[in-house]
């Protein structure tokens, strides 16, 4: 049969074996995960990926110092399966991304919309589960068991227009569970 390094008692064999090979030449340090290590051939992919990033460093370094050639724009693709491929790749940042702009993403509202339009848009738009929104100078939604105070606060915004509580084109901090980070969102009104 051949060897598996994904079953337990190959693996174990081959610690064994290893563990014994130890003992008779005075190696220290051996274990199963380097023995699955080994197995699954970690240790060569790092050190050939290794390679492979200091080859393009180089390359690129040289790139720069003698003007020969376009440096790499921001993605460089290597693939070595059967044979070796390197590619450029551009990746663009898609200014309607809540995460790669960078900035903020636009809401329109209806001046006269409440709260809870609101919520309900960004929701539906970035699948959130329960949102909270601030401003620069208020916590205008947060329902959390941790700051109980602000309960009755936020559920009292949810009906109330949307204008008394974000001026036009000011930013909004939106906060989910769902969000890797914090989303900036900035509301302008149609009328």
């Amino acid at each position: 049969a051949a060897l598996d390094a994904d079953d337990p008692s190959h693996v174990e064999w081959v610690l064994n074996k290893a563990l014994a090979r130890a003992e008779k030449y005075g190696i220290k340090g051996v274990d199963r995960r380097l023995t699955q290590g080994v197995l699954k051939r970690i240790i060569p992919a790092v050190a050939s990926t290794n390679a492979v990033i200091a080859a393009s460093c180089a390359l690129e370094a040289v790139k720069l110092a003698t003007n020969t050639a376009k440096p790499i724009d921001n993605y460089l693709n290597f693939t070595d399966i059967e044979g070796v491929y390197c590619g450029v790749v551009q990746m663009e940042r898609d200014p309607e991304c809540a995460t790669c702009s960078g900035g903020y993403v636009q809401v329109q509202c209806d001046s006269d919309d409440t709260l809870q339009v609101l919520i309900d848009k960004l929701v539906d738009k970035f699948q959130l589960k329960n949102p909270s929104l601030e401003t620069a100078t208020d916590k205008i939604y947060m329902i959390n068991e941790l700051i109980p105070e602000l309960r009755e606060k936020s559920v009292l915004n949810l009906e109330r227009p949307l204008r008394e509580l974000v001026s036009a084109d000011e930013d909004v901090l939106v906060a989910d569970e769902v969000l890797s980070k914090s989303l900036s969102i900035r509301v302008t009104y149609t009328r």
